[in-house]
């Protein structure tokens, strides 16, 4: 029995080794006049939100176990839209690291589970519903 525990604590070790080591960065970046809207729906992520004087958003996600992501990014008339879903049964080791700057003058709309989030240089009322 202990031979068999060692062996699933080496495979988890090797597993956790290889999701560090396999980590993809993207690189994004959008014009956002004023007036234009920011969505993000992510999972299980770190994500920095910084302001900044440019009419564009900036973009730069790491992806942990790449492989385990789902990402989708667009944009239109209205605004810039990201979504970060982890797949079914690989994506469970996954993590991510958005870090993003803003125009100061968007309106910023977040979707997370499992999230920290970090504001830097914002000027803005929040208004959160109950954490369910």
């Amino acid at each position: 029995m202990t031979q068999m525990l060692r062996k699933a604590w080496r495979a988890l070790e090797i597993m956790g080794a290889a999701r560090d080591l396999a980590i993809e960065t993207r690189r994004f970046s959008w014009d956002a006049p004023a007036g234009r809207t920011f969505f993000l729906q992510a999972e299980h992520a770190d994500i920095r939100l910084t302001t900044h004087e440019q009419e564009t958003i900036f973009a730069k996600i790491e992806l942990r176990a790449g492989f385990g992501w789902q990402l989708v990014t667009d944009h239109d008339e209205a605004g810039v839209y990201i979504i970060a879903r982890r797949k079914a049964l690989i994506g469970n080791v996954a993590r991510a690291r958005f870090d993003i700057r803003l125009p100061a003058d968007l309106h910023v709309s977040l979707k997370l589970e499992h999230c920290q989030v970090c504001l830097v240089n914002v000027n803005a009322a929040l208004d959160l519903p109950p954490f369910s």
